[in-house]
């Protein structure tokens, strides 16, 4: 009797911590799930201000979002972030958060062109427009990057191949 006892009681504590477990795992998951989702609800967020011409309440929002476990969800709140400080006039943070986004995303061809315009903002037109054309030579038709070569080529009178690059961003 006694053994038998013990055997229910064993097999009872082992269902209790194969439920433990489980309930641990499924909580882990949903904190993983809610950290994403919050993420990309923070950067839904930013995109909205930054729309809306609300430049500082962008800037919090991306910040938010930035630690991202999803690379392309990290990638753009960092590009938002630097475009809404690039918008507040905060030139030297702009180019410090792209500058660090280059590290954790390298070779993203958003990132690599809104750091062209972080670089642009202070002063460093030659690295600007390097970024630009190595941009532009993994994908011609980059918006950001084509922007930003009109206004390499405009600064240097070249105004007609300015227009086009213009027009097609």
């Amino acid at each position: 009797q006694r053994e038998r006892t013990r055997r229910v009681m064993k097999r009872a504590l082992l269902m209790v911590g194969a439920i433990v477990a489980l309930s641990a795992a499924s909580v882990a998951l949903w904190a993983q799930a809610s950290v994403v989702t919050s993420a990309d609800v923070q950067v839904q967020l930013g995109d909205l201000f930054f729309a809306d011409g609300r430049y500082v309440e962008a800037q919090d929002a991306y910040r938010r979002a930035l630690g991202a476990v999803e690379p392309a969800l990290s990638a753009r709140a960092g590009a938002g972030l630097v475009m809404a400080l690039l918008r507040t006039g905060d030139f030297q943070e702009a180019f410090e958060v792209s500058s660090g986004l280059g590290h954790r995303h390298p070779g993203d061809p958003t990132l690599s062109a809104v750091r062209g315009d972080a670089l642009w903002s202070n002063g460093r037109f030659e690295e600007a427009e390097a970024l630009y054309e190595a941009v532009l030579s993994v994908d011609a038709r980059h918006p950001r990057a084509r922007h930003g070569r009109a206004r390499s080529l405009a600064a240097r009178n070249r105004l007609a191949d300015a227009l086009t690059d213009a027009q097609e961003a």
